[in-house]
């Protein structure tokens, strides 16, 4: 049709002659949304894609499952369900690269945020962490290959003044559920 706001598209069903649109799918022309449409359904059909006509962007009504490699050209990937949790899951191993073609010269981080604030930063030779650090459950191993590594302590900010204390250590321990302290090392 070349009339403004019309549907124009292919209706593709199994439906008996009583109701014939049914049990199939209804490609079409959305003239009113500026939108190509599928719908698929049983008793009735609702629409399963949508594509934009002037920009292009395709939303899809259920999950998107790709068979092979999933390549975006744009920037980001968002998950704008705000009343549940995100999840980018792996069956096997997990890796998450940056700059994986090494064409630009130097490090590009990774950066990690919540609630718009930077909390960890993993760099070619460094991770930065924002707030403190737990391991709950394993141990903490400094190795450094060919040379001794070293573990710097740093009180940062103003100039410390007669009786600051600069560096404490704590140890702790479990006893009857509940953290005891053991013992520390305070400079």
């Amino acid at each position: 049709s070349n009339t403004g706001a019309e549907n124009s598209g292919v209706w593709m069903t199994e439906g008996a002659v009583a109701s014939p649109y049914t049990n199939g799918a209804y490609m079409y022309y959305d003239g009113a949304n500026n939108a190509f449409k599928i719908n698929t359904g049983t008793t009735s059909l609702s629409t399963k894609l949508t594509i934009d006509r002037d920009s292009g962007n395709a939303t899809f009504a259920g999950d998107v499952n790709v068979g092979d490699d999933l390549n975006i050209a744009g920037n980001e990937l968002t998950f704008t369900n705000d009343a549940a949790s995100a999840y980018i899951r792996g069956a096997d191993a997990l890796i998450i690269e940056s700059d994986h073609d090494n064409d630009d010269g130097s490090s590009k981080p990774i950066y990690f945020y919540t609630n718009g604030t930077e909390m960890a930063k993993m760099e070619a030779t460094v991770a930065t962490f924002a707030g403190d650090v737990t391991v709950n459950g394993g141990d903490i191993t400094i190795a450094k290959q060919n040379d001794a590594p070293t573990m710097t302590l740093l009180h940062d900010g103003t100039n410390p003044s007669t009786n600051d204390l600069l560096f404490k250590m704590q140890f702790q321990s479990d006893y009857d559920g509940s953290h005891q302290n053991w013992g520390k090392i305070e400079l």
